[in-house]
């Protein structure tokens, strides 16, 4: 295991991506924000289907009118719910979209919530998972490290952009990789803290 746990993680490969910048010394604190924020976006892409997400926006009056009732939106998120099979992941966007128009939101207000909640409801699974294989693998300091570098990023990321990309009508599939700078000579290597 001389490449470190990350690569023996059981998750898809953005999260071992993150995992790895979470692990290492030589990412930046906002390199490693990028990383987890990629792996959430790629995750809810891949399981909450677009059909499910033009549902939720539809129901939350996106782009349509607003709905006449706000409490039959509630009403038809929850029974989008008993009628679809949905992923954990699909199941917290529409809980959260569910709630927000209890709360009486509606329209992109009501889904840039569900979306942000999702963003931390998920990245928190992610972190528990992420320090479980750690534990296993490697030394409880370490694995220590990475859940509270993990913590730190997920509190200081807002999900701006994922939720910008999520609320346009067609998300992007793909994003350029996030890569550690040339940290070639003592002089490139990560910031000291002072």
């Amino acid at each position: 295991m001389s490449d470190g746990p990350h690569r023996s993680l059981n998750m898809p490969p953005a999260w071992k991506l993150a995992a790895e910048s979470l692990d290492r010394d030589a990412w930046t604190s906002e390199q490693r924000a990028e990383r987890v924020c990629e792996a959430i976006r790629k995750d809810i892409l891949r399981n909450a289907p677009e059909n499910l997400r033009s549902d939720v926006q539809r129901l939350l009056g996106v782009s349509d009118q607003m709905p006449l009732f706000k409490e039959q939106a509630a009403k038809d998120l929850a029974a989008l719910q008993d009628r679809m099979s949905l992923s954990p992941v699909a199941r917290s966007l529409v809980d959260y979209a569910e709630h927000a128009a209890v709360r009486g939101l509606s329209g992109a207000a009501a889904y840039e919530e569900a979306i942000r909640n999702t963003c931390l409801d998920h990245g928190g699974e992610g972190i528990r998972s992420m320090e479980e294989h750690y534990k296993r693998e490697a030394s409880p300091s370490r694995a220590d490290r990475v859940r509270d570098r993990a913590e730190l990023t997920l509190r200081s990321s807002q999900f701006d952009g994922i939720v910008r990309d999520l609320a346009s009508d067609r998300p992007s599939g793909i994003r350029a990789p996030v890569v550690a700078g040339n940290h070639g000579g003592l002089e490139d290597g990560p910031e000291l803290l002072k």
